[in-house]
């Protein structure tokens, strides 16, 4: 069941990839991002009282138009959120998540100039929890591997051209997402959780738009990077 839920994820998050590398071929803009960042849990729940914060790495590739394009995104935490409790037990939360975006830049050159960015996503998130009966212990006793979960995700952040086409990406972003009961003993509950953002982005123009903006890209000023 596990590798069939692993290659599911693939599958989808290649046929996202494709969404989006066609949209930019067909449309005017290619926009692809590599972040990371810090995320703090924001459970729902009593049983953990205390919230965490962790890092994850992720990858979104889209197309469209200058303002607006439609993609994929991938991404997995490069660490978990972690719990400890009186009895000297631990809980270690970790995820991974693969869906679809719409991104729209309010920057009046997108692909070039500084904007202002609003982003909402929908997909799955697909979580692992282990179980340490001592704290210090290096290896889980126990880990319950739960089916992906359909969530929603939304942010606004910052587009910050430097240099030839890149961007520095800088926002924050909240997810939510409703984790079922597994079992008796361990209920559901809403595992939202807050993400800060950061990551480097690259911006290829076709056709028309890149007709337009080639005064741009040919500016010293411009590559140069704070004008928008």
């Amino acid at each position: 069941m596990g590798l069939n839920k692993t290659l599911n994820m693939k599958k989808l998050f290649f046929l996202l990839c494709f969404i989006g590398f066609s949209g930019g071929l067909w449309a005017q803009q290619l926009f692809i991002e590599v972040y990371s960042g810090i995320h703090r849990t924001a459970f729902d729940t009593k049983i953990y009282p205390e919230q965490d914060w962790y890092a994850p790495i992720g990858l979104r590739l889209a197309g469209g138009a200058e303002h607006i394009q439609i993609g994929g995104e991938y991404r997995r935490d490069l660490s978990a959120a972690a719990f400890e409790f009186n009895n000297g037990s631990r809980e270690e939360i970790s995820s991974s998540y693969y869906g679809g975006f719409l991104r729209a830049n309010l920057g009046r050159y997108p692909a070039f100039g500084f904007g202002v960015i609003i982003k909402a996503g929908v997909g799955m998130y697909d979580y692992q929890h282990d179980f340490y009966a001592q704290s210090g212990s290096a290896s889980p006793d126990r880990t319950l591997n739960y089916d992906p979960e359909f969530g929603f995700n939304g942010g606004i952040g910052v587009s910050i051209p430097i240099p030839n086409a890149l961007h520095l990406e800088v926002g924050y972003q909240f997810n939510y997402v409703q984790r079922p009961e597994f079992e008796p003993g361990i209920p559901g509950f809403k595992s939202n959780f807050h993400a800060i953002q950061a990551g480097l982005s690259w911006n290829f123009v076709f056709g028309d738009a890149a007709r337009r903006n080639k005064h741009l890209k040919e500016n010293w000023k411009w590559r140069q990077g704070w004008r928008g």
